[in-house]
């Protein structure tokens, strides 16, 4: 019905909250898939439902978005977080219902390894290692170099020091992405504007949490339609129907963590990624240790 309403070709992707899904690497042949089984076409409207995942995978799928079309539309009826706020960077149109909310794109990446102290969080944003010197500044006073000294020193032996620089990297690296796949949505915006609109992405809210309305995102100078009612109306049915799918398609008793944790959807296509656990053995003894995996089936 969307398609006949806005006389596009339709494609969804939709994962769970429970289990919970991140855009990933692995999403990246199926999506292919379905596009592949599309083909071609003069304009795309990509309903999307994401609570993050990785930068990259949100580059790729833009990027393998765009080589099947001209003009590329993202829906987004609800929540388009983290990485998901990245991919939508690269919409030419970005049609965001009365729920949708985007997020900050800072990267977050683990801090784990064999001498990460008792106590220590695993994951850190780069913005929350930022942060460290301006709150000692504001809150402390601690404005001399010879603090400012003792500061770094202290948040090295906190975390590994490969680990900052891998925090820097990661910093370039969104905001690389950012600038590049906004030239899809603000072709004649000069390097300033799509400098400030990453800066505020990254670096511009209070915390990775931090909910960014459709109100917002088109203050910020993102090129936003707001839906008709009954585009609205339809795009809010697709994500209901997703998750209904997803919350009821596999029957019976549980592990936690194991269910449908997404759907990739077009008019000829549909695929569901199956999150299920899987015993390990350990020394010739089955069953001893269960991880939760999971495989894209093409349906």
């Amino acid at each position: 019905m969307l398609e006949a309403l806005c006389d596009r070709r339709v494609v969804v992707y939709c994962v769970s909250d429970h289990p919970s899904k991140p855009l990933e690497e692995r999403d990246v042949p199926i999506l292919y898939e379905c596009l592949h089984n599309l083909g071609s076409t003069e304009q795309l409207d990509f309903v999307f439902y994401c609570n993050g995942g990785y930068i990259n995978t949100a580059r790729r799928f833009a990027l393998l978005l765009h080589s099947y079309t001209k003009y590329l539309r993202v829906l987004v009826p609800y929540k388009a977080r983290s990485a998901g706020t990245l991919l939508c960077l690269g919409a030419n149109e970005l049609v965001l219902g009365s729920m949708a909310e985007f997020t900050p794109i800072d990267p977050y990446i683990s801090t784990a390894t064999s001498q990460t102290l008792v106590g220590s969080p695993v994951m850190i944003s780069g913005e929350d290692i930022r942060s460290y010197r301006e709150m000692a500044e504001n809150w402390f006073g601690l404005t001399s170099e010879e603090y400012r000294m003792q500061l770094f020193a202290l948040l090295s032996q906190r975390i590994f020091p490969t680990s900052l620089s891998s925090f820097y990297r990661a910093d370039k690296e969104v905001r690389q992405i950012a600038y590049d796949l906004l030239r899809y949505q603000l072709p004649e915006a000069d390097s300033t504007s799509k400098e400030r609109i990453v800066n505020q992405l990254v670096s511009g809210y209070s915390s990775h949490d931090y909910q960014i309305t459709r109100e917002e995102a088109r203050e910020l100078g993102l090129h936003v339609k707001f839906p008709s009612l009954d585009e609205e109306n339809l795009m809010w049915d697709i994500y209901q129907a997703c998750q209904r799918y997803m919350n009821t398609v596999m029957e019976g008793p549980r592990l936690p963590g194991t269910g449908i944790g997404g759907v990739i959807i077009s008019a000829n296509f549909a695929a569901q990624y199956t999150m299920r656990s899987i015993s390990l053995s350990m020394d010739g003894q089955p069953g001893q240790l269960s991880t939760i995996d999971g495989i894209w089936e093409i349906l």
